[in-house]
């Protein structure tokens, strides 16, 4: 059908065509994208990075072969754009552009799960963004944070990640969440090898984990307060994500939480 249309109508014509028939394909998703927070957003960011580079040159890399016959290390400290998939060959050229390129739906959501996505912040300066959802995750992790039946773990992981996904940095978020800057991007590496496995610990092997005299104190003391809003008292399990969320340890079990009470009493 396509060689036919070329065949019969001016190149010029053929392009007309193929751009009214994906402008027509794509009308039932235009009103939710052009009402996007996030279109506003990149409005806003795009309008602040124009001429932050004014009078700066810059070097634009495709994505062809012949790149692995170049010595790209000279590109070091230049302001470079790249296109498309070359950033799945950053570590086989040693060299990521300073902005990644793309119109196709399927490259930006692969650029999200394996790469640090370019933003520009209110001053016009560009910041990585540590971790970018494709959008069944991101719908996923929105619905999970709301619902508030899962785990405190998962729900603190879940929220980390819309965060990154957001623009936060690391150091931003742990002081958000009260976690560590290690543990926030622990949990941002996860996501990128493993996707939304990282919302739950994979099963441990050999002894338990070992709780020391503080912890034990600390989960004891715990257990003395009040309970959280809508629960009538502790219980073991609500014990356990507590302590966790709270960092008093990295990972305990309802079944050790009940062991250090007894030990108390």
């Amino acid at each position: 059908m396509k060689q036919a249309l070329k065949n019969t109508f001016p190149p010029r014509l053929v392009r007309l065509l193929g751009d009214t028939y994906d402008a027509i394909r794509r009308l039932p998703e235009q009103p939710a994208a052009y009402l996007h927070p996030w279109r506003r957003e990149s409005i806003r960011k795009l309008a602040a990075l124009k001429d932050s580079h004014k009078g700066e040159r810059c070097f634009v890399v495709g994505n062809g072969p012949s790149l692995k016959n170049m010595d790209l290390s000279k590109l070091q400290g230049e302001f470079t754009f790249g296109f498309n998939r070359i950033f799945l060959a950053a570590a086989e050229l040693g060299f990521t552009p300073s902005c990644i390129v793309s119109i196709n739906d399927l490259v930006i959501e692969l650029m999200g799960r394996h790469s640090n996505i370019i933003l520009v912040d209110e001053n016009g300066r560009m910041k990585k963004q540590h971790v970018q959802l494709c959008v069944s995750d991101r719908d996923y992790l929105e619905t999970l944070t709301r619902q508030g039946e899962q785990t405190a773990k998962a729900y603190r992981r879940a929220l980390a990640l819309l965060e990154l996904d957001r623009g936060k940095t690391y150091t931003e978020v742990s002081k958000m969440l009260r976690a560590t800057i290690p543990t926030i991007s622990g949990w941002a590496t996860k996501y990128l090898e493993n996707g939304l496995e990282v919302l739950h610990d994979q099963p441990r092997s050999g002894r338990p984990v070992e709780i020391d005299g503080t912890q034990r104190a600390k989960i004891t003391a715990l257990a003395c307060s009040t309970p959280p809003e809508g629960y009538a008292q502790w219980s073991l399990r609500l014990l356990a994500d507590k302590a966790v969320e709270l960092e008093y340890c990295e990972h305990i079990s309802h079944t050790e939480v009940g062991q250090v009470l007894k030990k108390t009493n």
